[in-house]
C-alpha cells in the first residue's frame, strides 16, 4: 500500500504542472481542442490528491504506533491536508470550464478556462511559499 502512495503522491504535481503549461500554450494558440484536453488534464490530475491526503498513507500507519510514524505523518500528511481543498477548487473549474467549453457558448467558456489556469497557478505558488514539497 506504501507503494502506492509514493506512486500517487506526484501525480497531482506533475500533473498540474502539464495542465498549466498545456492550458497556456491552447488559449495563446486559441485551440479548442487542445484547451478540452488541458482541461481535463487539470481535472484529473487535481482529483488525484484525494486519495493521497485522505486515503493512502493513514491506514497503514495507524496500526503502526512508534515514533517513525508519527514523524512521518506530521511531515508528509498533514501539510497536504492544508492545500487540499485548493486542488479540489482546481477540479472543480476545471470541470465546469470543461463542461462549458464542450457544450456552452464559447464567450462564457474562455473566462472559466483562464479561471482554472489562474487558481491551478495559485495553487502551485501556494505550495511553494509553504515549502511542501
Amino acid at each position: 500500500m506504501e507503494y502506492l502512495h509514493r506512486f500517487l503522491s506526484g501525480l497531482p504535481i506533475c500533473g498540474l504542472a502539464a495542465g498549466v503549461i498545456g492550458l497556456f500554450f491552447a488559449i495563446h494558440f486559441r485551440n479548442r481542442t487542445a484547451r478540452l484536453v488541458a482541461l481535463a488534464l487539470l481535472m484529473v490530475s487535481s482529483a488525484l490528491v484525494w486519495p493521497v491526503c485522505y486515503y493512502f498513507g493513514w491506514h497503514d500507519v495507524e496500526m503502526v504506533w512508534n515514533q517513525e510514524a508519527n514523524r512521518w505523518i506530521e511531515e508528509e500528511i498533514r501539510p497536504r491536508e492544508e492545500f487540499a481543498s485548493l486542488f479540489f477548487v482546481v477540479a472543480a473549474l476545471s470541470a465546469l470550464a470543461l463542461v462549458t467549453e464542450w457544450r456552452g457558448p464559447r464567450a462564457a467558456a474562455v473566462p472559466l478556462t483562464v479561471a482554472a489556469l489562474f487558481s491551478s497557478h495559485c495553487c502551485r505558488g501556494y505550495r511553494k511559499l509553504r515549502g511542501i514539497h
